[in-house]
């Protein structure tokens, strides 16, 4: 269960099984520079660094989740994007 506030933990969660997905069928991983706000600049940085060395680990991650609960409003807006694709 991820208890998440801002939707921070939830977004990496799910853009690092999205980009591991992408990774292994095209070899390709984010360019944080095609991101200016600073948390999602931040956020590829970490995943283009991390996918490589362990190329599973949000899939895994993702299988043993329950459920995700969200504190605010903003957090609660970011996972409704994520579940429309935005």
């Amino acid at each position: 269960m991820i208890v998440d506030d801002g939707g921070d933990a939830t977004l990496m969660v799910l853009e690092g099984k999205k980009w591991e997905e992408i990774y292994e069928k095209e070899g390709r991983l984010p360019d944080p520079k095609n991101y200016t706000n600073e948390d999602e600049h931040f956020l590829y940085e970490v995943l283009r660094d991390y996918i490589p060395k362990d190329p599973k680990r949000f899939h895994r991650i993702v299988d043993g989740m329950k459920g995700v609960s969200e504190e605010t409003t903003t957090g609660v807006h970011r996972l409704y994007l994520l579940a429309e694709g935005k």
